[in-house]
């Protein structure tokens, strides 16, 4: 087994070295057959941020009111994300995103949007980008690119290990809609700051779904049967195990989706849900997720 993917997979679920080993030949060295094996046994942990490769880079946003771009630019090294050259392009990239993106739109249209459109000095991101890799002799990548956009709500961003406003490792946005509409400055700023603590959160969490909705079925199938091979047990009668997999079922409710987590940055362990409900009380509106980002 090469040592590569065992050290990708070792990163994915955080499993021992010798596990990793294992599932990868018992998967012919498929890594996301190996990570669902390793799941299979107890051995790792279904979450967003495990099934993500590991990369450095830095993420930068612009905001306002209602509406936030975020791009997210790869290197293969830390030392290069510390470049000023690297984050002197990010900002030029992010400066024209908002021009260029669209909220809603698909994920790999987005980033060739984006790669074609033009900079301040006529050159185009894709050409910038390979302008830079000549100079540095490091490849990088324009990963990712999306726009969170709210009219008739706020939308609000956080970013983590910021090396410059508005640009760091991480960061998070959420838009929050007020039913009905606020035209109060104060209850504005009020809800914006609601939805700047919930991207705190994504940030720590990293949900993957909204809501239990959002889950696809071939998703739910793939879990369910994970959690009911993870049950299995023949002094078990049926319906003991049905009941056992809905609980490992609304568990990965809980993780995976924003609305069922708990609220990592409010106090009281209160879900996400029930703390938009108390913000919506006490505004006298009803407060919903319109959307978020990580």
């Amino acid at each position: 087994v090469p040592l590569e993917l065992v050290k990708e997979l070792r990163q994915r679920t955080g499993s021992p070295i010798m596990d990793c080993k294992n599932a990868l030949a018992a998967n012919d060295g498929d890594l996301e057959k190996a990570f669902d094996w390793l799941r299979k046994k107890g051995l790792a942990t279904a979450s967003k941020k495990a099934s993500r490769a590991a990369a450095d880079g830095l993420v930068a946003i612009v905001s306002s009111e209602t509406a936030a771009t975020c791009v997210e630019f790869n290197s293969e090294t830390d030392f290069v994300a510390r470049n000023e050259l690297f984050q002197d392009l990010l900002q030029r990239i992010a400066d024209v995103a908002p021009g260029v993106l669209s909220a809603g739109q698909d994920a790999q249209a987005a980033v060739d949007a984006l790669s074609a459109a033009s900079l301040e000095d006529g050159t185009t991101v894709a050409e910038a980008i390979k302008d830079l890799v000549g100079k540095i002799q490091e490849n990088m990548v324009l990963r990712r690119a999306v726009k969170v956009e709210c009219q008739d709500g706020v939308v609000s961003s956080y970013v983590h290990g910021a090396v410059r406003p508005g640009m760091g490792r991480k960061a998070g946005v959420v838009a929050l809609r007020p039913e009905p509409a606020l035209t109060d400055a104060g209850a504005r700023e009020q809800l914006a700051e609601v939805a700047r603590r919930l991207a705190m959160h994504v940030v720590v969490a990293a949900p993957e779904f909204m809501e239990r909705s959002e889950v696809g079925e071939q998703r739910l199938e793939k879990e369910r049967a994970i959690a009911r091979e993870q049950a299995a047990d023949p002094k078990k009668p049926p319906h003991v195990i049905e009941k056992i997999v809905d609980g490992r079922m609304n568990k990965f409710f809980e993780e995976s989706c924003l609305v069922d987590q708990v609220h990592m940055i409010e106090e009281g362990n209160v879900k996400v849900s029930k703390h938009l409900a108390s913000v919506g009380k006490q505004l006298g509106v009803r407060v919903s997720l319109a959307g978020f980002e990580r």
